[in-house]
């Protein structure tokens, strides 16, 4: 049997001749025959290829994500709408969904996309539901039929409850902060370590999860004191606590922790804050050593009252003086671990929760 082969190297030389000669004569003509050079598309660019093909696929018949629930349609699928739909089947690795559109159609909802929190809680799930039973599940993914070039004609969904859990937990629960009150969790001791404590989380949006209890949020004046108190857990104790952070992990699910000594800041908090009374009212008394000084002041450690143990700046413009070289030549003789009485004049809380402290030594006087 012949085949398009060359019989010799002499043919495939005389080609290579001809294709090079046609290469020169282009070039001399101004012909653009040349090989293309593949450019690297910048980042701005790629993300609108990416924008204009959702748009294309759009108008071809994938319905776009909704601004809300209530412009949701229940007689088509829709990607971001919340669906009721009835168990059809149980695979290994998750579940078949009949929705309620006009077609009728078959959703997979991945085991990694049950609600849960965990893995271990996701598998459980998965054991004990049964075919039949109704679930509400998001739209993540929808390609239509005549998209997909399918034999059997049959668009492709895929669903989820973990969205759904999810923004119930970041919409219902509300972190703490040194000035706000967070929700109140409650929950059993899942596993004690050195610095924390994992929490099965008992009721609620984030009713399975797994939260964190970290060693510096219990409550005590030492490292040693906390630790105390993190090991004094024991599995199964039930516990509440303030959810003050959630974030995401690399895996995927959201991180809740969870705080014994919110409230305790926040009363402290709130001490620390009254001892400034207000412009032009004289605050209260503070022991204090200069730590740290500086040509426009001195840093002190405050050793007494609820501020006790944070720092504070006396700024060269409240010692005493009747003019500015005076208030200078003051600075200047003071020493590191010099003691000092000084009266607040400003306290005020900064970003993640840090109080700034104004001190004045004119006012002590």
């Amino acid at each position: 049997m012949k085949t398009s082969t060359f019989d010799s190297a002499d043919q495939l030389g005389v080609l290579g001749l001809a294709l090079q000669e046609a290469l020169q004569r282009a070039e001399k003509e101004g012909s653009t025959l040349k090989r293309p050079v593949r450019q690297k598309m910048p980042k701005k660019a790629k993300q609108l290829e990416v924008l204009q093909a959702s748009e294309t696929e759009s108008e071809s018949g994938i319905e776009s994500v909704p601004e809300s629930q209530s412009s949701c349609d229940s007689s088509k699928i829709t990607v971001g709408c919340v669906y009721t739909g009835r168990v059809e089947k149980k695979l290994e690795y998750g579940l078949l969904v009949r929705l309620p559109d006009e077609k009728r159609s078959v959703a997979f909802l991945s085991m990694k996309e049950l609600r849960g929190g965990t893995h271990q809680n996701r598998k459980e799930r998965h054991q004990a539901i049964e075919t039949g039973v109704s679930v509400e599940v998001e739209v993540t993914k929808y390609r239509p039929a005549d998209l997909d070039n399918d034999r059997n004609k049959a668009s492709r969904v895929e669903v989820s409850e973990k969205v759904i859990q999810e923004r119930e937990i970041l919409d219902k629960l509300v972190i703490g902060s040194s000035s706000d009150a967070g929700t109140v969790i409650r929950g059993t001791v899942r596993e004690v370590r050195d610095d924390y404590a994992l929490i099965d989380i008992a009721e609620g949006p984030a009713l399975g999860m797994i939260a964190l209890l970290h060693a510096s949020q219990f409550p005590g004046d030492s490292r040693q004191e906390r630790d105390q108190k993190l090991a004094s857990l024991s599995v199964g104790d039930a516990v509440e606590a303030e959810v003050y952070r959630i974030r995401n992990r690399k895996k995927g699910d959201l991180e809740i922790a969870l705080s014994f000594s919110m409230m305790e800041r926040r009363a402290k908090m709130d001490e620390i804050l009254s001892l400034a009374k207000g412009p032009g009212k004289p605050g209260s008394m503070v022991t204090c050593s200069v730590s740290n000084k500086e040509d426009y002041g001195v840093f002190v450690m405050i050793e007494d009252g609820p501020a006790r143990g944070l720092v504070g700046l006396i700024h060269v413009t409240e010692m005493p003086g009747r003019n500015r070289d005076s208030r200078d030549a003051y600075l200047a003789d003071l020493a590191v671990g010099q003691s000092l009485n000084a009266s607040v004049v400003k306290a005020e809380v900064e970003g993640r929760g840090r109080v700034k402290i104004g001190l004045s030594l004119r006012e002590a006087e």
